[in-house]
């Protein structure tokens, strides 16, 4: 199971998936804004500033890609049930 949670600024994301966490066996808080974060890091500029000009990572294909893959490993290779926060643009891959 991967639970995907999306929401506005303060409205208490990380609160809820916490709760979650409380309550779902073998479940693991996973944040993708660290996949935004490498992400940030080894990409080059040229492909930052083509594919995201905002500067928001969550508009890089790859950061929706690997937000999925990596929930999608976790269930599979480590039986965990992520519990995705502050994950809005990752739910628009075609997956």
């Amino acid at each position: 199971m991967i639970i995907m949670i999306n929401g506005a600024f303060g409205v208490g994301k990380t609160t809820i998936a916490t709760m979650l966490q409380n309550e779902i066996e073998n479940s693991i808080i996973y944040d993708p804004e660290e996949v935004g974060y490498m992400l940030r890091n080894v990409l080059p500029a040229t492909i930052k500033k083509m594919e995201a000009p905002t500067g928001d990572f969550q508009d890089l294909e790859l950061w929706k890609k690997l937000t999925v893959d990596v929930a999608k490993n976790l269930t599979a290779f480590r039986k965990k049930s992520p519990i995705l926060k502050e994950c809005e643009g990752a739910n628009s891959t075609n997956e």
